[in-house]
């Protein structure tokens, strides 16, 4: 969602408005500057309540919970479903071996597939993979003919609010992120470090593995740190998690509950 203040907007108002040295923007000077601060301050305590994007790691994955998508109380609240990921990796002489993509939108990782994916007729969603961290970046993305994006996981909650939205925009809510991509395939199940953290690692298209944090992000039970982000969605990204766990995450995010209890072990990010 995009707000903007016209020059009308502040005439009305009775606030000054000036030309600034470009010759194009309109400012405000004196007593306006401090309306408008004021103005602005109100919109960010403004809750909106994001829909939800679904993202899934295979296709059997989200067959498995497809009829508890489709209940009218949470299909009311579904932005966008991914059956399955778009590869993290494809090399030119892949592309032709890319069959099967569901769905009628790509979820881009890696810039180098814009136009594999708009050769596929896919329209193009952005992952946090891009690392979109400010609006002008947002809005290279959006010419390309981004229809919505999923900000880096690297932004703070600050820097996420105050990000131009020039088309829809996400962050990731819930789920693992990936960490690395192995081009040797490795054996699928987890990976266990000298801490005891096990990472989770699930075969990739051409061959290869994706790794993915030993924890999950998750905001169900603070869902007051990003309802007034000026978000349109959040993204909740499944990877190892059983059917009955996946009809949990989304509930809790879905419905209006109290008293919800966080996995035993996760991290919110966006600090």
């Amino acid at each position: 969602m995009k707000l903007s203040f016209s020059p009308r907007y502040f005439r009305a108002r009775g606030l000054r408005t000036g030309i600034s040295r470009a010759g194009s923007a309109p400012v405000c000077t004196g007593y306006g500057r401090r309306r408008i601060k004021l103005i602005q301050e109100n919109i960010k305590n403004i809750k909106i309540n994001p829909k939800l994007t679904l993202i899934f790691n295979s296709p059997e994955q989200y067959k498995s919970i497809a009829d508890f998508i489709g209940t009218e109380e949470i299909a009311k609240r579904i932005y966008k479903i991914f059956p399955a990921r778009f590869p993290y990796v494809i090399f030119g002489s892949e592309k032709e071996k890319i069959t099967g993509l569901s769905g009628a939108s790509a979820l881009i990782d890696n810039i180098g597939h814009i136009d594999t994916a708009k050769q596929a007729g896919l329209e193009l969603s952005g992952n946090y993979g891009l690392n979109v961290m400010n609006s002008h970046t947002l809005a290279e993305y959006k010419n390309m003919g981004f229809a919505d994006m999923i900000l880096s996981t690297e932004l703070k909650f600050a820097q996420i609010r105050d990000i131009n939205k020039s088309i829809n925009c996400g962050i990731v809510a819930y789920g693992k992120t990936h960490v690395m991509v192995s081009e040797n395939r490795l054996k699928s199940g987890y990976l266990t470090d000298r801490t005891g953290a096990k990472f989770f690692v699930c075969d990739d298209f051409g061959n290869r593995s994706v790794i993915y944090n030993s924890v999950p992000v998750y905001l169900a039970d603070k869902k007051e740190l990003y309802k007034n982000l000026g978000l349109f969605f959040i993204a909740l990204s499944f990877t190892d998690e059983s059917p009955e766990q996946i009809k949990q995450v989304i509930a809790d995010y879905a419905l209006n509950k109290d008293n919800i209890k966080p996995p035993e072990k996760f991290t919110r990010g966006y600090k």
